[in-house]
């Protein structure tokens, strides 16, 4: 299996993942320090090791990543192509440093979305230490609660009450579990709704055929039935008799 196959696409999400693999790769083919190497003498890629990686780095990022990272001046380069996906995701620089910890700052809680949530949490913190920026756990546990809607303050003062330490692990554990007790009592309720509909529309069909199967029927001394909820005997009428 070629290197193309095993390689997973870069994403947002996965640059840590991906990166642990892509340096394996490249350590395993002996091209990593040459990628790396700063130095302006440091000798070329052969031509055909640079035309595989280029096609290796350009077919395993999304449109995004593309699109911010390859340029007129780099694409021609595999050495140029991977300084600029590392500076893209993992570039100390300032600029760089704010638009991560912008992403994570500025992620937004949905209460229809807990998993989403949870996710998008623990990919921005990935992020953030990819780019050496590394706050103390219960910082980042703190600036997690703080996204939670107002109608989550018990469940935020539960977490921060807590006798355990406070980690973005811990938090992320709570909201998952507190979603999904919610979904099964959702689940739960829903089928006892649905239980009781199905009870009620029995009930109705019973006294339905109760009342159509007695309307030509007599009453129990023999006589002509009497009017009944749901059955009008026209000879119980004053006027019919």
């Amino acid at each position: 299996m070629t290197a193309l196959e095993t390689t997973p696409q870069l994403l947002e999400e996965n640059y840590s993942v991906r990166k642990d693999k892509m340096t394996a790769l490249l350590e395993l083919r002996g091209v990593l320090n040459l990628l790396e190497a700063n130095k302006s003498d440091s000798p070329p890629l052969e031509t055909d090791i640079n035309t595989e990686l280029k096609l290796l780095f350009i077919s395993k990022i999304d449109s995004a990543t593309h699109s911010n990272t390859v340029s007129a001046e780099n694409w021609g380069s595999a050495k140029a192509l991977w300084k600029a996906i590392k500076d893209r995701f993992a570039s100390n620089e300032s600029s760089n440093r704010a638009r991560v910890f912008n992403d994570f700052l500025y992620a937004k809680f949905k209460e229809d979305h807990f998993e989403v949530f949870v996710t998008d949490i623990k990919v921005a913190i990935n992020k953030l230490v990819n780019v050496g920026i590394e706050l103390p756990q219960d910082i980042l546990a703190y600036l997690i609660l703080f996204k939670l809607l107002d109608t989550l303050q018990l469940l935020k003062r539960q977490i921060m009450h807590s006798d355990k330490a406070l980690t973005v692990q811990f938090v992320c554990n709570h909201l998952t579990q507190f979603n999904n007790k919610n979904c099964a009592e959702t689940k739960e309720a829903s089928s006892n709704n649905q239980a009781a509909l199905i009870s009620t529309r029995n009930q109705r069909s019973h006294r339905n055929n109760e009342n159509r199967g007695g309307q030509a029927g007599t009453g129990a001394s023999g006589g002509p039935r009497r009017c009944t909820t749901g059955y009008h005997n026209p000879k119980q009428d004053p006027s019919s008799r």
